[in-house]
């Protein structure tokens, strides 16, 4: 019985400590929170309201992790395996280089990404194209690899041959990159429109 009563006892929805409680009101709605955690979010607020945005670093850093991410992917590709994870580490990469180059977690910033991304996934798919061909054709030049893909690489031939795995490989790809483009878009809507007060 005494648990129960205890249980009942208003308390702080994000620690659950039940002492220096008070409602704010935030776009949530109205929480009961402890004075500690209204700290902490009013802290996070104006951290992200100060924190710089280095978007042209962030844009460049990202499409350099977006390539690097790409990396698995054309190696499974050259045993022509396709996983969703193989995009994910494609996202995976850009996000965290584009971080930590100073870029700003926000909805331009997730665009910003989205557009590295596929960079990165397009350039898997180019490379893949130009290792197949060496391997089948080994004793040329790198630049005649490069020069014979793109002199075939638009022909109505080419295409239907190559469209399957070309499908293939996007739908892994939007698998793989779905949620995590997904979540970072979420959080940047989220700090961008948040805020805290205290309803006395």
């Amino acid at each position: 019985m005494e648990d129960i009563e205890i249980n009942q006892l208003p308390k702080c929805v994000h620690c659950g400590t039940q002492e220096n409680l008070g409602k704010y009101e935030t776009p949530e709605g109205v929480s009961l929170l402890c004075q500690d955690c209204a700290a902490e979010l009013n802290k996070k607020v104006e951290t992200y309201k100060e924190q710089k945005n280095h978007f042209v670093s962030g844009f460049f850093a990202s499409l350099l992790g977006a390539i690097a991410g790409s990396v698995l992917w054309i190696a499974l590709g050259m045993i022509n395996f396709y996983a969703s994870f193989a995009g994910y580490a494609i996202a995976f990469a850009a996000f965290w280089a584009y971080s930590k180059a100073g870029g700003k977690l926000t909805k331009a910033g997730v665009v910003i990404n989205i557009v590295t991304v596929i960079v990165g996934i397009l350039f898997a798919e180019y490379t893949g194209l130009v290792l197949a061909i060496w391997r089948a054709n080994p004793g040329y030049s790198f630049i005649e690899y490069v020069a014979y893909i793109n002199s075939i690489l638009f022909l109505p031939e080419f295409l239907k041959s190559e469209c399957i795995n070309f499908v293939l490989g996007i739908l892994f790809a939007f698998l793989g990159c779905h949620n995590i483009i997904r979540n970072n878009m979420t959080t940047a809507k989220k700090m961008e429109n948040f805020w805290i007060k205290k309803i006395d």
